[in-house]
């Protein structure tokens, strides 16, 4: 899934018909407003190591430069050579964080 800029969103909202960017102070319809653009991670799913690294391939190939990655099920070992693999696979530039979340 792609996060489009606020300055690219116009939809309506309940204010009056008054756009999002417009709420926010800035304008996607050219009266003299910018966003300054934000850069957002890519959220990575847990999976197979191969898996996950396909994913932040294609996120890297969508333009994503960092990279959460989903990690924490019962195997410590499992977990930490996921991060080892992930982080060894990363273009240069980019970097990777881990969403430890142990259920």
């Amino acid at each position: 899934m792609k996060i489009t800029r606020i300055d690219k969103f116009d939809a309506p909202v309940s204010n009056g018909g008054a756009t999002a960017p417009n709420l926010f102070g800035v304008s996607g319809s050219g009266d003299g407003g910018s966003a300054t653009p934000v850069a957002v991670n890519s959220s990575i799913s847990t999976g197979t190591a191969d898996e996950m690294i396909a994913l932040t391939r294609a996120a890297s190939a969508d333009g994503y430069r960092t990279h959460s990655a989903k990690i924490g099920g019962s195997d410590l070992a499992m977990d930490i050579a996921h991060m080892d693999a992930i982080s060894a696979a990363l273009p240069a530039g980019e970097k990777a964080t881990f969403d430890v979340n142990r259920a």
